[in-house]
Parts: C-alpha cells; sequence; structure tokens
C-alpha cells in the first residue's frame, strides 16, 4: 500500500509574499471603497433635502411665505449654526418631522456624512438656509434688525434658481470646522454639498461651486445661488451670483415686493 506524499508547508518567505500582495490589493480597493461610501452618503443626504423641500412646498402653499431660517436673532445668533427658534420648530414639527423635539440620530436634519456634530436638535439642523424669513425684535435700524417675511412669489426670481437650502459647508482653516458636512480637500477647502432648489429638485455641486469669504471663521457659501447672511441683529446682506447687487440695501429687491424706507 503506498503512502501518499507529504504534504509541504508554507516557507516563511511565500507567506509574507501572500501578505504583501493582499496588502497592495486591500490599498487598491479601499480608495473605491471610499468613494463608494461618500457616494452613498451623498445620496442619503439628498433624500434628506427631498423630504425638507416637500415640507417646504406645503408650507409655501399653506402660507404664501417662505418658513423662517434657524437662529435667533434677538440672542445674536448666526443661521449658518442651524440652531433651531421657536418658529422654525413650529414648521419642522408640522411639515417635515413631528419629532423634530427630540429627533431621532437618522432624521432629515442631520446629514449622514457629518460624524463630527452630536445628532441632537440643541447642537444644531447640519444644513444652511440660503433664504427664507426671519424673526427679530424692536428695530432701530431700518434696514437691520427688521422682521423679513420672504413671499413665496419671490423664490423662482431670486438670483441662481432660488435655492432654499444647502448642506452646511465650511473650510477647515476656520473655527466653525465641524458644521461641514462632507469633507475637506489638501487645502482645508470643503469637498462640496448638495443643494435644494425652491421646486424640490436638488443637485451635488462640486468644491469649485462654493467660495471661502471669510477663512478666520470658515464661512462659505455657494458661487452661483443667493444666499442670505444674518448674524443676529448685525448683518442682512447676500452672497451669489456676481453683479447680482447683493451687498447692503440691494438684496431687498429679490425679497420683498418693496425696500424698506
Amino acid at each position: 500500500m503506498k503512502r501518499g506524499l507529504p504534504s509541504r508547508a508554507f516557507t516563511l518567505i511565500e507567506l509574507l509574499v501572500v501578505i504583501a500582495i493582499i496588502a497592495i490589493l486591500a490599498s487598491l480597493l479601499m480608495p473605491a471603497l471610499e468613494r463608494a461610501r461618500d457616494a452613498a452618503r451623498r445620496t442619503y443626504c439628498m433624500n434628506n433635502f427631498h423630504s425638507i423641500g416637500l415640507g417646504h412646498s406645503m408650507y409655501l402653499s399653506d402660507t404664501g411665505f417662505a418658513p423662517v431660517m434657524p437662529g435667533d436673532a434677538n440672542q445674536g445668533q448666526w443661521q449658518a449654526f442651524g440652531w433651531p427658534n421657536q418658529y422654525y420648530l413650529k414648521f419642522m414639527r408640522q411639515y417635515v418631522d413631528s419629532n423634530i423635539d427630540n429627533p431621532p440620530k437618522t432624521s432629515v436634519v442631520f446629514c449622514p456624512a457629518n460624524k463630527r456634530r452630536a445628532n441632537t436638535i440643541g447642537d444644531g439642523v447640519h444644513y444652511h438656509t440660503a433664504a427664507g424669513s426671519w424673526v427679530v425684535g424692536p428695530a432701530p435700524s431700518v434696514y437691520f434688525n427688521l422682521p423679513l417675511w420672504l413671499r413665496a412669489s419671490k423664490l423662482p426670481r431670486i438670483p441662481g434658481g432660488g435655492v432654499i437650502c444647502y448642506d452646511a459647508v465650511m473650510a477647515y482653516v476656520g473655527w466653525q470646522r465641524n458644521v461641514n458636512n462632507h469633507g475637506w480637500d489638501s487645502k482645508g477647502l470643503t469637498l462640496g454639498g448638495n443643494v435644494l432648489f425652491h421646486d424640490n429638485h436638488a443637485q451635488w455641486e462640486d468644491a469649485n461651486k462654493w467660495q471661502l469669504l471669510y477663512a478666520y471663521e470658515g464661512t462659505t457659501y455657494p458661487k452661483d445661488h443667493l444666499s442670505l447672511r444674518v448674524w443676529g441683529t448685525q448683518d442682512r446682506f447676500g452672497y451669489g451670483p456676481p453683479n447680482a447687487g447683493l451687498y447692503g440695501t440691494g438684496i431687498w429687491v429679490y425679497l420683498v415686493d418693496k425696500p424698506p424706507l
């Protein structure tokens, strides 16, 4: 009876070669997997926008005005942080998410790509309002500290297609970098973000569609779409397409029927 040939074990060199091959394959696959995860997060994020946009559309139809933006002028808050005021919470509660006061971590107001912010309403929503209504207290100035009730009929004529909100975007160089949703490039600039239009269509816009305007705080705005800047009771102007006349009092022509006197 013949005996079978003895099995041959791997030598150390052969084992190291196999490990090296696996490491090379993993290094080739990991970037592709990360790109696939990023694409999935962007899609999930865009679905959130559609849900928010549907609520906007219903609110516009019911009231004739744009919903109030997050933030509270009377407390010196900037709307980009997304801290909700009572008016924004009421809008969200009635039209978008009935659990907005204590939302789950998967709520539509939280971007799945942002892992640096707490998914709690006290830490703010993860999306910026481009154009909306704004509620403030008594006004010592005719152009600042004024309540702004943005009519629905104005939205289609706003420069840049009538964007109503967009991904929270910030440069890494600023102190507000954790607000940024979709990461940064090697220069610390945002990789891009989704934007939502008044007709409820959304699209992804790459890094070249955003501009860093205030490096010390990282503030970044869309290049091609109007976006209001409201900071407490001080600032009320907009950024967006070139030559749109958005700075100072010129912005009013896009937002109200008659500028304040």
